[in-house]
């Protein structure tokens, strides 16, 4: 027998009770959901607009066009005119225009800001946390609160302690950078005064062998004339020939050699439009460099000086220290850091300032058991330091063998300057003698062409020794420790920024 349970009468206010609302607040977390996917969607498009290239960008930011000839600076007074420098401008130009200066410097620059980061380890930091949260489902969602944050004020005590060393470490950088970065300039300065010296030996060496193509010319002509005379043989006339077009061969390829120079010149100082580049003050530079004399029998304190000028020195000496610094750094892992945190924050949007919790945080680690790894560390830098130290030494080795081999080369160059002298002299008493012979009518003056092109060429060997004398003091000068006279100081850091 089946019973059947009596049906329950129908109560629409007891059903509504049980309903679920559907009212402002039900529909808050769809409308928030539906405002994020299309805030989502509509940040997508737009980065798909916001996609750039490097050709873009390039074009935007440099313009790639050479600038017209007008733009040029006031060194020139026209079109095609001489471009006017004090040796110290154009040393000056020269690094203005250098990539290697340039890089240099900026890593000056941005290692001088490591410094001010070092030094700012000593205040806390203070942090914003904030972070939106949308709740999707669920059973229990009335305590999640929609909006969390707060101001969070954090210190780190091992930073704080050590931050002397670190800012002494990071000036050590910049030191060592700084020092490479006078070097660098030395030599770039060294290299123009080179290419200085160099142009003018060639103009000295085009003006006698022009003086030469006009003297074999000259006797040609008068070969020839003798010759119709019946004087002197036809032999006699193709050996004056070969003499004319040997000194008109080397009179264009030293022409040749010097516009490669000016173009050279021009290439280093990016001066365009211009013949020529005048140096106001060189032929002073060249008489300091040929007044120089080497240091006879340099002593123990020649080289201690040497070494307190000379920029590779401290740039060593700085290398070493940042060394140094590595090893302890690594060594300090092995102590508990501690840092702390003051956290003041609330948890929704609706609570008050009062109701807001302040959070302390105090922490502490170290470490327990890193197979080896501290260890390896330490042992990684003191390999670096080692060799840091390696390298002073051989540096002090090489300073010294640098100074000795250009003293030498210096005094060699003034004694090769001397001999060629010497020689100049008795070629010139030579000449004079002929010259009395040929007014005399005893010598024909054909026969002094030799005479004229010997000592021709003995003013280009001699125009080319004082050259190499200037050279040399050059490279002496650096080699001790000093600077070119007129060359420019070494930028410091803050002027890079």
């Amino acid at each position: 027998m089946m019973i059947q349970r009596p049906a329950q009468p129908l109560d629409r206010s007891r059903r509504r009770s049980f309903r679920p609302g559907r009212g402002r607040a039900s529909r808050l977390p769809r409308c928030l959901t539906a405002l994020a996917a299309s805030v989502c969607l509509l940040l997508a498009g737009c980065a798909a607009r916001t996609q750039r290239g490097v050709g873009g960008y390039v074009a935007s930011v440099i313009n790639r066009q050479p600038p017209p000839p007008a733009n040029r600076l006031a060194v020139f007074p026209e079109n095609g005119g001489p471009a006017v420098f004090t040796f110290s401008q154009a040393c000056e130009r020269a690094a203005r225009f250098d990539q290697d200066v340039a890089g240099a410097m900026a890593d000056a620059a941005r290692l001088q800001l490591d410094v001010d980061q070092a030094r700012s380890e000593v205040w806390p930091r203070v942090d914003l946390r904030t972070y939106f949260q949308i709740p999707l489902g669920g059973s229990n969602l009335q305590g999640v609160p929609i909006f969390n944050g707060g101001v969070f004020f954090r210190y780190d005590f091992q930073k704080m302690i050590f931050s002397g060393d670190a800012a002494s470490a990071a000036r050590a950088r910049v030191a060592e950078r700084r020092e490479n970065l006078g070097l660098a300039l030395d030599r770039l300065f060294q290299n123009l005064f080179l290419l200085l010296v160099d142009r003018e030996n060639l103009r000295a060496e085009v003006v006698l062998r022009r003086t030469i193509q006009t003297q074999t010319s000259d006797a040609l002509e008068r070969a020839h004339l003798l010759e119709r005379n019946g004087r002197i043989k036809p032999e006699r006339v193709l050996e004056y020939q070969y003499q004319y077009e040997t000194s008109t061969r080397l009179y264009q390829d030293a022409v040749r050699r010097l516009a490669e120079t000016n173009r050279a010149l021009g290439s280093r100082l990016l001066i365009q439009g211009t013949e020529d580049v005048v140096i106001t003050d060189l032929p002073e530079l060249l008489s300091s460099m040929d007044a120089l004399a080497p240091v006879p029998d340099p002593d123990t304190q020649f080289f201690r000086d040497v070494w307190e000028k000379r920029h590779d020195t401290k740039a060593a000496e700085a290398s070493l220290f940042v060394k140094e610094m590595a090893v302890i750094e690594e060594k300090r892992k092995r102590i508990p850091s501690l840092n702390a945190s003051l956290g003041l924050g609330s948890l929704s949007l609706s609570s008050t300032f009062s109701q807001a919790p302040v959070v302390i945080q105090l922490g502490a680690s170290m470490p327990l058991l890193d197979f080896g790894d501290i260890k390896r560390g330490i042992g990684k830098a003191s390999i670096e330091r080692d060799l840091a130290k390696r390298n002073i030494d051989l540096l002090l080795l090489k300073i010294q063998r640098s100074v000795l081999d250009s003293s030498a080369a210096l005094s060699e160059a003034i004694a090769a300057r001397k001999a060629i002298e010497g020689q100049r002299k008795l070629i010139s008493a030579q000449s004079e003698a002929s010259q009395k012979l040929v007014a005399a009518g005893l010598v024909d003056p054909i026969d002094l062409l030799n005479f004229k092109v010997r000592a021709s060429e003995l003013d280009i060997e001699l125009a080319q020794a004082r050259i190499s004398v200037s050279k040399a003091a050059a490279e002496y000068t650096l080699a001790s420790g000093g600077r070119l006279a007129g060359a420019p100081p070494v930028p410091s850091p803050e002027r890079a920024k």
